[in-house]
């Protein structure tokens, strides 16, 4: 055993047993830190983001170091941390692209600066709303349209 993993090893021990918690744990984030931050920006994440993700992972290793059963080494451990935060914030991510923006109701029915009513139809169709096919093709166009499909 290496004089690094004899030292890997004691910090380990300490932090599952409870001595130290902060020293020791200062210590495996002296170590790490710079190896996540790289793992991270491999992956094409911005310095802010690699910044949170490197803090989420070593949030999720202090939260975590009791139930490190050492059936593998510690580092394979902090990396597979390290990918379920990665992608925990892809997923995040997708989320907030899928989540529309909330637009209130007022502004949603303005159209050109005028404001419509929904108890009023559409002088271009029957339906309500719905812009006419081909400019041009008003239903009423001695009404003048409202919503430029092209009679005044």
């Amino acid at each position: 055993m290496s004089e690094d993993d004899e030292w890997l090893q004691q910090i380990l021990d300490a932090l599952q047993a409870g001595r130290d918690m902060e020293e020791n744990f200062r210590l495996l984030v002296e170590r790490y830190h710079r190896f996540l931050y790289g793992f991270f920006s491999r992956r094409s994440f911005s310095h802010a983001d690699c910044l949170d993700l490197t803090q989420e992972t070593f949030l999720g290793i202090y939260r975590g170091i009791g139930s490190f059963r050492r059936d593998a080494r510690f580092e394979t451990w902090l990396f597979k941390v390290a990918t379920n935060a990665f992608r925990k914030h892809l997923r995040r991510e997708a989320a907030d692209k899928r989540a529309g923006e909330e637009v209130p109701l007022d502004t949603a029915l303005e159209a050109d600066g005028e404001r419509f009513s929904l108890s009023r139809r559409n002088p271009c169709r029957t339906k309500r709303w719905s812009r006419p096919s081909a400019p041009g093709s008003c239903a009423r166009p001695s009404t003048g349209c409202r919503i430029r499909c092209g009679s005044a």
